[in-house]
């Protein structure tokens, strides 16, 4: 498995979370905030693979058990990079189980940080939660 995307340690995974806000930012400003989900995260999946990253959808998630690792029914929308996991939304409003689900997602998957992000928001920037996973934290 390839490690977190560290080349350039703590300041290029933020540089990275950083370029997906961005990326964020432009397709919420290009086409609005009332489209349902399916097409924000295409488009951010394309501008990603566009701008050169490496993209994983609907990773699956493991739980650790005695002998071996468990699938749960759960996948990650996106893993960019193999460190930041992003979880897209077009909701009213985000509610505490979007935390929490994401919040499972970087524990188990030991990803250092994790974005919620609301396309649904008017201003895009209300509707990003980002959660750094407790091993990490140190870091930020």
């Amino acid at each position: 498995m390839q490690e977190p995307y560290q080349n350039e340690g703590i300041e290029g995974l933020n540089k990275l979370v950083k370029v997906i806000i961005a990326e964020c930012k432009n397709i919420h400003t290009a086409v609005g905030s009332n489209l349902l989900a399916p097409v924000y995260k295409q488009m951010l999946y394309q501008a990603l693979l566009k701008k050169g990253f490496f993209v994983q959808r609907q990773e699956p998630v493991y739980a650790p058990s005695d002998l071996q690792q468990v699938e749960v029914d759960m996948k990650a929308e996106f893993v960019v990079e193999n460190s930041v996991i992003c979880d897209i939304k077009s909701v009213d409003a985000i509610l505490p189980m979007h935390k929490k689900a994401l919040d499972n997602f970087l524990r188990l998957s030991n990803k250092p940080v994790g974005l919620l992000i609301n396309f649904k928001a008017p201003h895009l920037k209300d509707g990003m939660v980002k959660l750094v996973n407790n091993n990490y934290k140190k870091h930020f």
